[in-house]
């Protein structure tokens, strides 16, 4: 075998091999500072919602939340650095928010004013309420229903309003 075709080959492969390298060691590089600056963030807000007393479901809530879109900006990062066009991608992604926004409006309505009474607190577990037609004592706060027992001691799930009509 003649190796002056291997040394050829391999001198025409070269900046290509180097190049593909270099991209995967900046890949990593970048991967590993941003998991470690994701996971500071995470730190730093999960100590400013605890030393603010935020509600534990809240709290859970918002750490995936924040979990869940830094990851993704660092997604766009690494398919950035890989040399892909992001600006397609970051419309199809704004594109599909809208449309699941849209299907899930009452349910997201219902969720938002879940999060307003665990962060504002209107009423607490044991006080009577009026709200959406319905009347009782509070028996627990979920993130999308509130439990009422009702007068004639049954239990209904009136969908989370952030402020009742009347509060005793």
């Amino acid at each position: 075998m003649d190796t002056s075709v291997l040394i050829s080959f391999w001198e025409a492969a070269w900046p290509t091999v180097f190049a593909i390298v270099k991209t995967i060691v900046v890949i990593l590089l970048i991967w590993f500072v941003g998991k470690k600056l994701i996971g500071l963030a995470l730190k730093i807000t999960k100590h400013a919602l605890e030393k603010g007393k935020v509600d534990d479901g809240v709290q859970s809530f918002l750490m995936s939340l924040l979990r869940i879109l830094l990851y993704g900006v660092l997604l766009v990062v690494l398919v950035s650095t890989v040399g892909i066009n992001t600006t397609s991608i970051i419309t199809l992604l704004g594109s599909a928010g809208v449309a699941i926004g849209l299907a899930l409006q009452g349910s997201l309505s219902n969720f938002a004013g879940g999060v307003l009474i665990l962060i504002l607190k209107p009423f607490k577990i044991g006080d009577y309420i009026v709200a959406k037609g319905l009347e009782g004592t509070v028996t627990g706060i979920d993130i999308f229903y509130t439990k009422l027992l009702t007068t004639d001691n049954r239990l209904s799930y009136c969908r989370t309003v952030p402020f009742p009509t009347a509060i005793w």
